[in-house]
């Protein structure tokens, strides 16, 4: 019988991992890596403006989603799972606490569509951590 430890929770995480690259870069394409402002200059305003935020949520983005490839690829998904309810929770706390304030100097740029993301991001990673447990509980239980 082939290994099949952890390959839907690896797939999971594989996608939210390419989901994560792609918002980061195409935000960081938008706003750049001059500068940590809140809202850089000309992205703001913008109609086109993909996921939104700032600089640093843009980096947020890239290094998330590559610690969730890394992890798909290596076989750590459980532990990226774990990793990314924390901080996809704390993500999300954030972000509904800053559009409740609707601070202009939100150093994350919070916007609802990161809102989105975020809650689905928590989500996946809940998703990665019951399908390990699973395959972990039907392993043991082929002992």
């Amino acid at each position: 019988m082939p290994d099949r430890r952890n390959t839907t929770a690896r797939v999971v995480c594989g996608v939210l991992g390419v989901v994560l690259l792609a918002v980061g870069i195409v935000g960081l394409a938008q706003t750049g890596l001059s500068g940590f402002e809140p809202s850089p200059e000309g992205v703001a305003g913008r109609t086109d403006a993909f996921i939104g935020g700032s600089t640093l949520l843009n980096l947020v983005h890239v290094f998330f989603g590559a610690l969730a490839l890394l992890a798909a690829i290596r076989g750590g998904a459980r532990l990226a799972g774990l990793l990314g309810i924390l901080a996809f929770a704390g993500l999300l706390a954030y972000d509904v606490v800053a559009l409740i304030a609707d601070d202009p100097d939100d150093p994350l740029g919070s916007r609802w569509p990161a809102l989105v993301l975020h809650g689905i991001g928590l989500i996946a990673a809940i998703v990665v951590v019951m399908l390990d447990e699973a395959v972990e509980a039907e392993k043991h239980s082929h002992e």
